[in-house]
């Protein structure tokens, strides 16, 4: 039963994603000149949810991709340090009377240092958003997984 509410939502979707493209290709056709123009276009392959190989590619790239974008982030956290100490020691060089708390605080107020703190938060957000879809990728699969399981034991049932 479970594997049937499965197939009949999955069945929905496709439904859906069609409908909309046709929307999209109605409202395209209804906002052009009428004159006809010569214009090519190139639609995705629907994919096929029941490949499980697929899904266990897409969800290896994502994991991929949130590895990275979090190798980034705590690459920026990490040189958050390196950044303020040396533009600390440029000051400092500059100015010999300026006091190490005075010269922080001159960095932590430039536009150089907000916009370092702004590239690092930016990268972790990014990192974050990453994780999210490699998490969804995995619950897609294992979805796909717990499906199959579900007709499996309904087939068996059936007999």
């Amino acid at each position: 039963m479970v594997a049937s509410a499965t197939l009949a939502s999955i069945h929905c979707s496709r439904l859906q994603f069609a409908w909309g493209l046709i929307r999209k290709s109605l409202a395209l056709s209804q906002s052009r000149d009428e004159e006809p123009s010569m214009t090519a276009s190139v639609k995705p392959l629907p994919i096929d949810r029941r490949n499980r190989d697929h899904l266990r590619e897409l969800w290896r790239l994502k994991a991929l991709e949130s590895s990275e974008a979090e190798d980034r982030a705590r690459r920026l956290e990490e040189g958050k340090k390196l950044v303020m100490a040396d533009a600390v020691t440029r000051l400092k060089g500059q100015n010999e009377k300026l006091s190490e708390a005075a010269a922080e605080r001159m960095v932590r107020t430039s536009d150089q240092y907000k916009q370092y703190l702004r590239t690092m938060h930016d990268a972790r957000r990014a990192a974050d958003d990453a994780k999210i879809m490699a998490e969804d990728a995995n619950r897609l699969y294992w979805e796909q997984v717990g499906a199959e399981a579900d007709e499996r034991t309904e087939r068996r049932m059936s007999r």
